[in-house]
């Protein structure tokens, strides 16, 4: 036996693009079909740039972006689950999505990238350790731009999973010294605190992140903080 879910895409941005009536209409009739086993909601298309970049979208779409088209589909989808995708980054989003009957369930791919415990740390009141996805879209940059492996911004082992080993204790505790505190500084310091190394951070200015301070300056960008 096979599940089978069909992916439903609202655009708005593209002249004649589906928009939530159109959407509506094609999830019920799919749905009245009795041959699909749910519904995967998101926007965006590959018509223009900007109806490309829905598809994943990136920082400077609120979060949540889409969830307004799932909340379409349920009054139309019947008993047919629906699981939403766009840029749900944080389990209390996710967690109101459901709650709000929005969707059955959430996709949170690159989420889960920038960290892999998210769920657990979720569950286990933990939200506070949770390394939160930014929308950098430097995972998707790579994979469709550059055909690489993906990586992370915030997670260096994504992409590099059978590469880098899992954190271990060092044999024999050594004072390390790291010199700036912008996110390479930092992730050291953070991997060599957590090897059990004693470490000691300098920083030039007030202030941690580098020049990642610069760009979270600009319009959108903020939550790179």
């Amino acid at each position: 036996s096979f599940i089978v879910g069909v992916r439903v895409t609202g655009d708005e941005l593209v002249d004649g693009g589906l928009g939530a009536a159109e959407m509506q209409e094609i999830a019920g009739r799919l749905a009245q079909s009795g041959l699909i086993d749910y519904l995967s909601v998101s926007g965006g298309a590959g018509m223009t740039p900007m109806a490309q970049a829905a598809v994943v979208p990136g920082h400077w779409w609120p979060q949540g972006a889409f969830a307004g088209y799932a909340r379409g589909m349920r009054e139309v989808a019947r008993k047919v689950p629906i699981l939403y995708a766009g840029r749900v980054v944080r389990p209390d989003m996710a967690e109101r999505l459901l709650t709000d009957d929005a969707c059955d369930l959430v996709a949170m791919t690159r989420a889960i990238l920038a960290d892999p415990e998210l769920p657990a740390k979720a569950q286990q009141g933990r939200a506070a350790e949770i390394r939160h996805c930014v929308g950098a879209n430097v995972c998707i940059g790579r994979r469709y731009g550059a055909h690489l492996p993906i990586a992370c911004v915030y997670n260096p082992s994504a992409g590099r999973e059978l590469e880098m080993e899992p954190l271990v204790r060092a044999q024999v505790s050594r004072r390390i010294v790291v010199a700036g505190a912008g996110p390479a500084g930092l992730e050291v310091a953070r991997v060599a605190a957590e090897r059990g190394h004693h470490v000691v951070l300098f920083e030039a200015t007030q202030e941690i992140a580098g020049h990642v301070l610069i760009e979270a300056a600009v319009p959108h960008r903020h939550e790179l903080r």
